[in-house]
């Protein structure tokens, strides 16, 4: 209930634009991690599995609070959506300075026109008589939507032939591995 409160309410400080976008080090790949383990606990729904390509650290900087939830919502989304064939894939695709967090999973109930949809306030795939097996209201990929524009990212959709869905949260600025001192000898 505490996290739903505490997201509720950064969803509002960040809607309303009076969210100061207060960038700090993140590692990601631990934030990524955290979001699966918490998805993969033996109460949640059909076991998936996650097939996760990331490096051991990757320290990226963002607001922390805001980021947790889009990766959440975006996490959430490929385990609530995923169709069972296959794995559900998290891979970085880093550049220099900046990268993308890439989410995949299949998904044959989409076609390509539903795209343009995804990221819709309110919008669900399935008829009002599947609703009530569950999945959601349709609100995790708006709110993703609207944090990743406070937080100056993109988010992108594709569907490829095999019927896999590609979520990429792009322009996530790269920090250079953190250094450790050696310590000094006497």
């Amino acid at each position: 209930m505490q996290n739903v409160v505490e997201t509720l309410l950064a969803v509002a400080r960040a809607d309303r634009q009076s969210s100061v976008n207060a960038a700090e080090p993140l590692d990601l790949a631990r934030l990524v991690r955290r979001c699966v383990e918490a998805r993969s606990q033996p109460a949640s729904d059909a076991p998936r599995r996650v097939l996760e390509r990331l490096p051991g650290e990757l320290w990226v900087t963002a607001d922390t609070q805001l980021l947790e939830i889009v990766v959440m919502n975006l996490i959430d989304n490929a385990f609530d959506h995923s169709t069972g064939e296959g794995a559900i894939e998290i891979d970085w695709v880093g550049a220099q300075s900046a990268g993308a967090l890439r989410i995949r999973n299949f998904a044959s109930q989409l076609d390509r026109s539903d795209l343009t949809h995804l990221g819709t306030r309110w919008w669900r795939h399935r008829s009002a008589e599947d609703r009530s097996a569950g999945g959601g209201c349709g609100l995790g990929l708006s709110i993703a939507m609207m944090l990743v524009d406070v937080l100056n990212l993109s988010l992108h959709f594709e569907l490829d032939g095999q019927q896999r869905l590609s979520v990429t949260l792009a322009r996530i600025e790269y920090l250079a591995p953190q250094s450790t001192p050696e310590p000094l000898r006497v």
